[in-house]
């Protein structure tokens, strides 16, 4: 039967083992984020155990070497007020650990959202920018009475004022009519935006609201994505105004984005995603940084005019790590 020198020291051995992997396991748990303990932890946790064991180990032997002290170590009520402390250490351990974590993820979080904030609030203005393209346009609509002379040349000189505009268009009772840049956008002429379909129900809100609406994204007559600004021209004052047509501003998407430098998101360490949010239809991935589910993500809600963007951001390491 082995010597109560070297119980005592297996005791030991396998109660800090048990310690040492409850309390991360527990930890792990807790916080729903279980990982396994990198190889530096282990080695800090082994050295531990063996130093600590040896240290037990020459007490066991200086115990049995003094029959208080062997007394002392073998009785049954400090075995048991032992294995007490040592349950009750080990949940103050995770729960001390635990508050900790969760006061550390909190701060992540704040900075992340900090982040998506800045990111987003440059999103919008870029946005507003780049649409009030068409104010310009209806303004000049209204001074030439329903013509721009020299529309190409015009708004050729006005592009470069507008960064994230691809192209602007004239629509003189919802039928296009001109389009500058013309090349690459062809087969936008002609098109009939109030008797289109997918078209017609912004473009009414458009004359109803007689604001600026945003369409999209949506896939363009070029094929690519893209955000479109419409806003519906009237001339005359008041209550004899009559309806003219559109000012449209196209910008986009790919553009936008790298405008505004959402990518860098993923440089400083962080996953992104931005959705389009439609209460009636599911929602739409504008750009994300990777495919993957991004888990427990922070968000900031984007109002682009009268649609709702999600900026959603986690980091790539995780909360935890």
């Amino acid at each position: 039967m082995p010597s109560f020198r070297l119980r005592t020291t297996i005791l030991y051995l396998v109660l800090a083992a048990a310690w040492i992997y409850l309390s991360d396991n527990g930890l792990a748990t807790l916080v729903d984020d279980p990982s396994a303990l990198t190889h530096w932890q282990s080695l800090k946790g082994l050295a531990f155990i063996l130093l600590n064991g040896g240290l037990i180990f020459w007490l066991a032997g200086r115990g049995t070497q003094e029959p208080a002290a062997a007394q002392w170590l073998t009785d049954s009520r400090v075995r048991w007020t032992s294995a007490a402390v040592f349950l009750v250490s080990m949940a103050l351990d995770v729960g001390v650990i635990s508050k900790i974590e969760s006061t550390r993820v909190l701060q992540r979080q704040a900075i992340a959202l900090d982040r998506a904030a800045d990111h987003a609030h440059a999103l919008e203005q870029q946005i507003d920018r780049t649409m009030s393209a068409t104010y310009a346009l209806a303004a000049m609509v209204r001074q030439g009475q329903g013509r721009i002379p020299n529309f190409e040349a015009l708004t050729t000189q006005m592009l470069p004022l507008y960064p994230g505009v691809s192209a602007l268009v004239l629509a003189p009772g919802g039928v296009v009519t001109e389009i500058v840049p013309l090349a690459g956008n062809e087969r936008a002429i002609g098109i009939d935006i109030l008797g289109d379909p997918k078209r017609r129900p912004e473009a009414l809100k458009a004359m109803s609201s007689r604001m600026l609406t945003i369409d999209g994204p949506r896939t363009l007559s070029n094929g690519s994505s893209g955000l479109v600004g419409r806003l519906a021209v009237f001339l005359g004052d008041g209550g004899a105004a009559n309806f003219w047509g559109f000012v449209t501003a196209v910008a986009k998407m790919d553009e936008l984005m790298r405008i505004c430098n959402l990518q860098q998101m993923a440089e400083v360490g962080y996953h992104y995603r931005l959705v389009h949010r439609d209460a009636n239809a599911p929602e739409t991935v504008l750009v994300q940084s990777t495919p993957d589910t991004l888990k427990d993500p922070v968000v900031h809600s984007i109002q682009v005019s009268n649609s709702q963007w999600e900026l959603r951001v986690v980091p790539i390491s995780g909360w935890h790590a």
